[in-house]
C-alpha cells in the first residue's frame, strides 16, 4: 500500500516483441517503433492480489494501425476470453474451459498455447486449487468449479517471426450463470504514436 491508501504494484513483467524478436523480463531494452509491448502486472490490496495483462503497439512513422497479423491475433484472443467467460460457470471442470479456448485457437489456424487458460487468484497471484488447464498436465484441472472462485483467462499466441499476443483478464464465478469480469476488458490494441501519448485504437 502507498501512504495515501492506494494499491501498490506487486509485480511487473514486461514482454516486447517484433518480427523475429521476443524478449521477456526486460529491464533495459529500449522499445522502438514497430514493437509490441505486453505488460503482465498485478497489485496487492488488503491481503489480496490481481493479475492482468495488456498489450500495446508502437506505431511506425506513417502507420495508423498495427500490422494485420497482430490485429488478427489480438481479436482472436479478445474474443476467446469473452467466450470463455460466458462459458465458465459452477459445475464445470477446469479442463473443459481450457478445451474450449484451445479448440478456438486451432480452428483459427494457430497452435494450442502451452500454458493453462487460467489459474486461481486470491491471496497469492497463483493461488492453487482449481485450474483451467489440461487434465493430463495440471493438478486441479479436474476439480469442479464452484461459485465465488476467481480465475484468470489468458490465452496467448506465439507466431514464429511475428508478434506475440497476450491479454489477461480476471473473472469471478457466479452462483448461477456465466463468470463476471472484474474490470472492463481490453477491447482494442493500445496504440502509441511515434511521438506523443498512448491512445486506444
Amino acid at each position: 500500500m502507498t501512504e495515501d491508501g492506494r494499491a501498490q504494484p506487486e509485480f511487473f513483467i514486461p514482454t516486447s516483441g517484433c518480427p523475429g524478436k521476443i524478449l521477456r523480463g526486460l529491464d533495459s531494452y529500449r522499445v522502438e517503433s514497430g514493437d509490441s509491448l505486453i505488460l503482465d502486472m498485478g497489485v496487492r490490496y488488503e491481503g489480496y492480489t490481481s493479475d492482468y495483462k495488456r498489450i500495446w503497439y508502437f506505431l511506425r512513422p506513417g502507420e495508423t494501425q498495427a500490422p494485420a497479423d497482430l490485429r488478427r491475433g489480438f481479436t482472436l484472443v479478445r474474443d476467446v476470453i469473452a467466450e470463455c467467460a460466458g462459458y465458465l460457470r459452477a459445475g464445470l471442470q477446469g479442463y473443459e474451459v481450457d478445451e474450449l479456448a484451445q479448440s478456438r485457437m486451432v480452428q483459427a489456424g494457430y497452435e494450442e498455447f502451452k500454458h493453462a487458460l487460467g489459474h486461481q487468484v486470491g491471496m497469492a497471484v497463483h493461488d492453487g486449487g482449481a485450474i483451467l488447464g489440461r487434465k493430463h498436465r495440471y493438478r486441479g484441472a479436474s476439480m469442479v468449479v464452484k461459485p465465488s472462485m476467481v480465475f484468470t483467462l489468458e490465452p496467448g499466441i506465439k507466431m514464429p517471426e511475428h508478434y506475440p499476443v497476450g491479454v489477461e483478464e480476471v473473472c469471478l464465478t457466479q452462483l448461477e450463470g456465466s463468470a463476471r469480469l472484474f474490470v472492463p476488458p481490453q477491447q482494442e490494441l493500445f496504440l502509441v504514436p511515434p511521438e506523443g501519448p498512448c491512445t486506444p485504437a
